[in-house]
């Protein structure tokens, strides 16, 4: 009783309320109402990925129309950027994008409740003033120790990170068609990734097949002096 007269008395509530929503997500995710994914954020701190995707489609419709279509996909982060690359890099250090973010939320809250009610113990703190003092110093504290507590972790999750760092990376993946191509004429494919989330492709179909819209392909090569992925049917 003293335990939870403690943790739900005003100085502590905070951290409980943190741990119980925690609990509470981890009972969804083990009764398969949500996943270890379901609140992760699409960051990407240590790679920089830069994606430049160049479509000149002829489209076919009553008019010809001739369309210049020019997709960017970048994402630079860390490395630079004063105050901005400074605080990824912190985001890096605490595992921030490289384990899934209700883990390291979770190992935060039990460190801050576990400290809350440590200092409680030891100190007496039973204010809310000095509960605000010590505030900071427990947020510090508890993500050093979620940092020392999900190093070990790092290599389960590592499959978890970006897929697309290179032309050859998107090879074997498969998308939807969001613009009909054929051996002739260019399209475009859409493709979804772990970090980068949904990424639009150049694509040529391979000899002899033609893909309409919502139609599922292939990506089997990169031409790389025309700037563009083979596809083929798939499914």
């Amino acid at each position: 009783m003293d335990v939870f007269n403690i943790a739900f008395s005003g100085f502590n509530l905070v951290y409980t309320i943190f741990l119980i929503l925690m609990l509470f997500y981890w009972m969804t995710v083990f009764i398969g109402l949500l996943d270890l994914s379901s609140f992760d954020f699409d960051v990407d701190i240590d790679a920089d990925v830069d994606v430049e995707l160049d479509v000149d489609v002829d489209v076919d419709a009553d008019v010809d129309v001739d369309t210049d279509v020019e997709v960017e996909k970048e994402v630079a982060i860390g490395g630079s950027g004063g105050g901005a690359g400074i605080f990824l890099t912190f985001l890096s250090f605490l595992n921030f994008g490289k384990i899934p973010f209700m883990v390291l939320m979770s190992f935060l809250a039990l460190s801050m409740w576990s400290f809350a009610m440590i200092e409680t113990h030891y100190f007496g703190i039973q204010s809310v003033v000095w509960a605000s003092i010590f505030f900071v110093p427990n947020v510090v504290v508890g993500f050093l120790v979620t940092k020392v507590i999900t190093q070990p972790l790092r290599p389960i999750f590592k499959e978890e990170e970006n897929e697309f760092k290179t032309h050859k990376d998107i090879i074997g993946k498969t998308g939807e068609v969001i613009l009909k191509t054929d051996d002739q004429n260019l399209g475009q494919v859409e493709i979804e990734g772990k970090q980068l989330g949904k990424i639009l492709i150049t694509v040529k179909a391979d000899q002899g097949y033609s893909l309409a819209n919502g139609d599922q392909a292939l990506v089997i090569a990169y031409e790389e002096e025309d700037n563009y992925y083979v596809v083929t049917p798939f499914g």
